[in-house]
């Protein structure tokens, strides 16, 4: 994992074609149970690309993102739905009009979300929810 954050830090926006791709294993990267190491460098990963993206002005494949990120909306662990949730924030913060255009991607599951399990997820997904309306 910790090359993925080599290649982040010296690529770039020519990284940007492949942002989907790289978030959606660093996510699940995130749920390694009993692999700290291994989470800890898809974390840290996980918020460069984040920084890359939301630092850019280059176009990215808004909607592939957020089927992933949809999708990632339903996993198991929590520390990957809070990272979901962190980047659809950021992204309508960022690209709302983007965003926006996509919303039938990630309107069910983030009202489905709302009836997580976790205090953290709900509200960080009402958080979400706010921003967006």
């Amino acid at each position: 994992i910790k090359w993925m954050s080599e290649i982040i830090m010296l690529s770039g926006v020519a990284l940007l074609p492949m942002v989907p791709s790289m978030m959606e294993a660093l996510l699940n990267c995130t749920a390694f149970q009993g692999q700290e190491e291994i989470r800890s460098a898809a974390s840290s990963a996980n918020c460069e690309l984040q920084c890359l993206v939301q630092d850019t002005a280059e176009p990215f494949d808004m909607s592939a993102m957020l089927r992933i990120l949809a999708n990632t909306l339903g996993n198991s662990w929590e520390p990957t739905r809070l990272a979901a949730l962190e980047w659809i924030y950021m992204l309508h913060t960022q690209r709302p009009k983007e965003l926006l255009a996509n919303i039938d991607l990630i309107f069910g599951p983030l009202i489905n979300t709302v009836a997580d399990s976790s205090d953290r997820v709900v509200m960080l997904c009402m958080k979400v929810i706010a921003s967006i309306s």
